[in-house]
């Protein structure tokens, strides 16, 4: 009951961050919402802050490239390496927390992802004209 009343917590901040800061951003609600949901809100409220506003140019710089495979090797390398711990001892501990680990590895990739091909995803925060 406790794990169901803190995902709440958790998801209601997530959309708060995203609804109010993330929509003026490049990034966008969606991704924002990702990061938050993934990556536990504070670091979803970092990347939210770090990333252009809407208006500036979505160029890709050298450091997100640098900071997008750097985010991708490490969150592989620890997935795999939890997955092989927890196949090797089998399934102990709070599946929550197993559950989360997960999930939190596979928001490192996907952030990584996200770095590296960030210029090619449209801005849907402006008006095509």
């Amino acid at each position: 009951m406790a794990n169901l009343i803190l995902f709440v917590i958790v998801f209601i901040i997530a959309f708060i961050i995203a609804y109010f800061l993330g929509r003026k951003r490049q990034m966008g609600f969606g991704w924002s919402f990702f990061f938050c949901i993934f990556l536990t809100p504070i670091i979803g409220l970092i990347a939210v802050l770090l990333s252009r506003k809407s208006n500036e140019n979505s160029a890709i710089t050298i450091g997100e490239k640098i900071a997008g495979w750097i985010s991708m090797i490490l969150g592989a390398s620890l997935l795999f390496i939890r997955f092989k711990s927890m196949i090797s001892q089998g399934l102990n501990g709070d599946a929550w927390s197993n559950l989360y680990t997960f999930l939190f590895y596979i928001g490192l990739i996907v952030a990584g992802i996200y770095l590296n091909k960030s210029d090619k995803y449209k801005n849907f925060n402006t008006k095509n004209e």
